[in-house]
């Protein structure tokens, strides 16, 4: 008489009454249909991920979230006149639809990454899970919920995508989002399969404790998550949002995010929740490591110039109490050396290991932070005595004067440090930055004991030293330096052979300035390649109006060989001027084969292929090694005025210059003799074999005008003109 499922009901009724069971049956069937529609609810809300639910027969969507609008670049009213086949990159769309469909009809879910285009045309990719909840009466699929994530800056790339999985792959349910229901009356609490795997629960387990289950979250996060909780039930909020970091059992953190609906009784008080979950930890992650770049040195992870300017206003804030403290500004001398010979890779080594030994000297409460290149800031707190930085600062020019042993290459660098304190020398962050500065340019300057306290007298100097560097400038750009021509002569005939072109700057209001009073400033400036640059070109000019025997010397600096084109301004300046290449000398300190040797003899190889020729300056100055003349075919060695002007001192200082003439002489290379004096001086260099001179015994520099009077004094020529017959 009845079915099955009516004498089952009929077996559970004591009295009989079937229109009761039906009613109760009809009222837990219409509780969970809005238990569902509750959690369905909740999860469009999460902001995370973009949520949407398509109808399956029209193809058209009939929800979506705030953040699939914002993913799509459209809003909701649009897209609720839109299906996935509008957004689905055209040439993608029917393969994906087929797929899709295929997959509802049998498992009701899937997962895939698939292109998709924005209004404007724009392609991107998100991931995508579905899963179908709602089937019509025949029992076919009727309506589906995707949950995507925007993973255009992933494609293409595994790790990222490794590393983003938990996030991306919705496999199963609703994808990577658990769900949960709180009976706030039993404190129990319903967990799905996946909130089980989030919360590393035992999986036999569906149900757990709420002391249980918030006892897996950080303590540091717990006592916050409860406290918004009570909260929310306090004042009968509707909805709550709340994140905290769970740790697993295996002892990895994540972060998860969680949003609940809450359920009050007709008196108010609250009866369950329904909400999901959702494992943020990839995101996280990526923001702490952003949020770690922003503050850290790439190369060394020390604190760069942003985070030592928190540090500064932090302590500026306790120093209004009266507590003081140091900045100490510090680089590296000769750093630049180790970077053009042993390479950058190796300099950066060398940073590295520079770090290590000044964080060993640092106090606990101290900071040290990287400013850029080899420029550190160390920020000295807790003073109670500026003889304490001075002490800090002798450490750490000591510690770091010590040899480096890097990849079995000993370096020795040096360090300079300047130091200002608070409140004395000022109370805000850039301007004890600034003082500190100031003070290590000094330290650098006075080659002494490498640190210095800064002085309110550095800042007139640093002033003076910005405006030499804007009139410097100014100078170069409107081209107001003037060369100057003293004369090269040989010892025997005591006639010219070349001038030697020397340059000068009659700066504004301070009158001549030597070469030695800006040419430091250029390098320092990378200003030296231009006004080399300038220099050949002018001093290849004059030579073209001098008899044809005649030849002129022009100094080129390290900075222009580095700049590696030097041949070709060579070249221009010899093709503008008319001038032939071998009468143009171009004279090389020892200090620029210091500088990257290789790349530097392959430079003077290129212009000795032009046809100049090629001086040695300065030799004996330095540390000068017979490696270069065995490694250069130099045209001539230009012996420094150091060691000519010993010859009349000492018998030691003539047996010297007598030796380096001879050696040169057994080299088969020219000699020249510079800062000759005093005529004594010219007669015992003549008598070892000296074969041309200049000093001052004959002529100072003298403006390019003078050359006539000089090639008439010295060579009986009466003028130009006369020369040129």
């Amino acid at each position: 008489m009845f079915g099955p499922r009516m004498a089952r009901l009929m077996d559970r009724l004591p009295c009989g009454n079937l229109a009761c069971a039906l009613v109760d049956e009809r009222d837990a069937a219409e509780q969970a249909v809005v238990e569902k529609d509750a959690a369905l609810a909740a999860l469009f809300d999460v902001g995370t991920a973009g949520i949407s639910e398509v109808d399956l027969q029209t193809g058209r969507y009939v929800r979506v979230n705030r953040r699939f609008c914002e993913i799509m670049r459209r809003d909701a009213e649009e897209l609720l006149t839109l299906g996935p086949g509008h957004v689905i990159h055209p040439e993608d769309c029917e393969a994906v639809k087929a797929d899709w469909m295929a997959a509802m009809r049998g498992t009701g879910q899937w997962e895939a990454e698939v292109r998709h285009i924005w209004p404007d045309g724009g392609e991107f990719w998100l991931r995508i899970g579905v899963s179908v909840w709602k089937h019509d009466e025949q029992g076919r699929p009727a309506r589906c919920v995707a949950v995507m994530l925007d993973i255009t800056e992933s494609v293409g790339a595994k790790q990222r995508l490794r590393n983003n999985e938990a996030m991306l792959r919705l496999a199963q349910g609703i994808g990577r989002i658990g769900a949960f229901e709180r009976d706030l009356k039993t404190r129990e609490l319903f967990v799905s399969a996946e909130t089980r795997f989030m919360f590393g629960l035992p999986r036999r387990d569906s149900t757990v404790q709420t002391d249980d289950w918030i006892k897996s979250f950080v303590s540091e996060d717990r006592v916050r998550i409860m406290q918004s909780i009570d909260e929310a039930l306090r004042r009968r909020d509707e909805e709550i949002a709340i994140d905290g970091r769970i740790r697993r059992p295996n002892g990895g953190l994540r972060h998860l995010e969680m949003r609940a609906r809450y359920f009050y009784d007709e008196s108010g008080r609250p009866v369950r929740s329904v909400g999901v979950v959702i494992d943020v930890t990839e995101r996280k992650e990526a923001e702490e490591r952003l949020a770690h770049a922003a503050l850290h040195d790439a190369l060394t992870g020390l604190p760069n110039r942003t985070f030592l300017r928190e540090r500064l206003a932090a302590a500026t804030h306790r120093a209004a109490g009266g507590e003081s403290f140091a900045v100490l500004c510090l680089d590296l001398d000769r750093f630049k050396d180790v970077n053009d010979t042993l390479g950058h890779p190796f300099g950066d080594r060398l940073l590295i290991a520079v770090c290590e030994r000044l964080s060993g000297e640092l106090g606990g409460g101290d900071t040290l932070a990287r400013l850029g290149g080899d420029e550190f800031a160390i920020l000295q707190t807790g003073l109670r005595d500026p003889e304490e930085s001075a002490r800090l600062a002798r450490r750490l020019v000591e510690r770091i004067g010590e040899p480096f042993l890097i990849e079995g290459q000993r370096v020795v660098v040096g360090a300079s440090i300047g130091i200002a304190i608070a409140p004395r020398d000022g109370i805000q962050g850039d301007e004890l930055l600034s003082a500190a500065d100031i003070a290590l340019y000094q330290a650098k300057a006075q080659k002494t004991r490498g640190w210095r306290f800064y002085e309110s007298l550095m800042n007139a100097q640093a002033q003076a030293r910005r405006e030499l560097e804007r009139d410097l400038q100014h100078a170069l750009a409107n081209e107001e330096f003037e060369l100057f021509y003293q004369p090269v002569l040989d010892v025997a005939t005591l006639r010219v052979q070349a001038f030697e072109a020397l340059i000068g700057w009659r700066r504004p209001q301070q009158g001549l300035l030597a070469a030695d009073g800006f040419i430091p400033l250029c390098e320092e400036m990378g200003l030296i390649a231009q006004l080399g640059a300038w220099m050949l070109r002018r001093a290849c000019r004059d030579a073209a109006n001098w008899p044809a025997q005649i030849g002129v010397a022009v100094n080129v600096s390290a900075g222009q060989i580095g700049a590696g084109d030097l041949d070709a301004v060579v070249a221009a300046a010899l093709a503008e001027s008319g001038l032939a290449a071998q009468r143009l000398e171009l004279e090389i300190t020892e200090t620029a084969l210091l500088n990257d040797c290789e790349a530097t003899l392959a430079t003077l190889r290129r212009l000795k292929g032009l046809g100049v020729r090629i001086v040695m300056d300065d030799f004996g100055a330095g540390h000068f090694s017979l490696g270069y003349l065995q490694s250069f075919p130099f045209d001539k060695i230009k012996i420094d005025r150091a060691v000519s002007s010993e010859v009349e001192r000492s018998p030691q200082g003539a047996a010297i210059l007598k030796a380096l003439l001879d050696l040169c002489a057994a080299l088969n290379m020219t000699t020249a003799i510079d800062g000759v004096e005093t005529e004594a001086q010219f007669q015992a260099l003549a008598s070892m074999g000296g074969k041309t001179v200049q000093g001052n015994l004959f002529s100072p520099p003298r403006p390019f005008v003078w050359a006539p009077s000089l090639l008439a004094q010295f060579g009986g020529v009466a003028s130009l003109t006369q020369a040129a017959e």
